[in-house]
């Protein structure tokens, strides 16, 4: 009878091996730390190093046009208020000017180009008049200091006059002005005057430094970048250029995915890889608009700018560029654990422990080779044993 009953309670090898063909195993891995490379898509441009201002031959009354000095270097900002360059014995002076010159001016003259005028050599500390458009004594005289600071010859003292007179007035003004009269407000009151001839009793011209067009550059305030420069001792033809100026931020432009927009947003860190450059990390300026594919290949997505440092503006126009997020490619050693082994439920992704079917929710990161990236803190820890599949589940 005992016999019997040890003989129920002992399983054979073949009741064992019928049970284990019904049961699920189960299969776990082990949490372990890993490297992963930070991702961020990179984005393909183009460098910018401004617009140009292209300084085309002046007129001259030499016989030819010869560069005779060169004050400017290449790759370096003009200075406003001095000599760019000189051409057969005349210097062609930087100014910023609101509205361009369009014609030579002279004492006596009138119009907006003159009260441009007048607010660039305000802006540089030579004129403290009126800003009233009128080409008389005070804004001579600032022309005529011009120069003089330049260690420049100023052009020759033309007389005044009064544009769109007849001959009769302009002399009858020349006149009032000797005596001490004043035929317009802000002229010339006093025979004290420099340009005032001071022979009492006759009608001298006064005269007063002429601006021509020929001697001014005009560059918008801002600053430029000489480009490209003649030659001392060049000789200049009619179609030749003087100088090429950069004016604007050097910049880089280009195209990102949807996918990698928020990345690159105004303000971000990014940096910048040009041929032959070290990288250099800067911010991004601005985001357009999304835009749509267009002829150039480029795919749809957000345009970008971002400032191109001092160091990388020697390359070329137009050359290539990368810009990466900050951080792009850089490695980071994380506890990580197979991607098979995640589930989700509705508070978000988690994995089981094996033995006791412990729940751990996890926050992911990157993903790598299978395996995904544990951020955050979390108990796990390495050599710790989760569920893939089986009983536990």
């Amino acid at each position: 009878m005992v016999a019997f009953v040890l003989g129920g309670l002992v399983r054979s090898p073949w009741e064992d091996a019928v049970a284990n063909s019904t049961a699920l195993p189960t299969t776990s891995a082990v949490v372990t730390e890993r490297e992963f490379r930070e991702a961020g898509g990179s984005a393909d441009g183009l460098v910018s190093l401004g617009d140009e201002i292209t300084v085309a031959v002046p007129e001259t009354s030499s016989a030819r046009a010869v560069v005779t000095s060169v004050d400017v270097a290449p790759d370096k900002m003009v200075r406003y208020g001095a000599p760019l360059v000189t051409v057969s014995g005349r210097p062609l002076i930087v100014l910023a000017l609101e509205i361009p010159l369009y014609r030579d001016l002279a004492p006596g003259m009138s119009g907006p180009d003159v009260e441009s005028l007048q607010r660039a050599l305000d802006a540089l500390g030579y004129y403290s008049g009126y800003v009233d458009g009128r080409y008389e004594s005070g804004t001579a005289d600032a022309v005529e200091r011009l120069y003089a600071e330049n260690d420049l010859e100023p052009p020759a003292g033309v007389p005044f006059s009064t544009v769109g007179a007849s001959p009769d007035a302009a002399v009858d003004e020349s006149s009032a002005v000797v005596q001490g009269e004043s035929p317009e407000s802000g002229s010339l009151t006093s025979a004290s005057d420099p340009l005032v001839s001071p022979s009492a009793g006759t009608s001298t011209p006064v005269t007063g430094t002429p601006l021509p067009m020929a001697e001014v550059v005009d560059v918008p305030g801002g600053g430029a970048r000489v480009a490209s420069i003649a030659g001392l001792g060049e000789v200049l033809e009619g179609d030749d250029v003087v100088a090429k100026l950069r004016i604007g931020e050097p910049h880089v432009t280009a195209r990102v995915g949807v996918a990698d927009a928020e990345a690159f947003q105004p303000g971000s860190s990014v940096t910048v890889a040009t041929a032959g450059n070290e990288p250099v990390e800067v911010q991004v300026a601005r985001i357009s608009e999304f835009r749509g594919s267009d002829s150039d290949g480029r795919i749809p997505g957000y345009d970008i700018r971002v400032p191109l440092p001092e160091e990388l503006t020697r390359g070329a126009e137009g050359a290539a560029a990368t810009v990466m997020p900050t951080g792009h490619g850089e490695v980071a050693t994380s506890l990580a654990v197979p991607l098979v082994a995640l589930r989700e439920d509705a508070d978000g992704m988690y994995v089981l422990k094996v033995g006791d079917g412990q729940k751990v929710t996890v926050q992911l990161g990157l993903q790598s080779d299978g395996y995904a990236q544990i951020l955050g803190d979390t108990s796990l820890e390495p050599g710790d044993e989760i569920i893939i599949g089986g009983p536990g589940e």
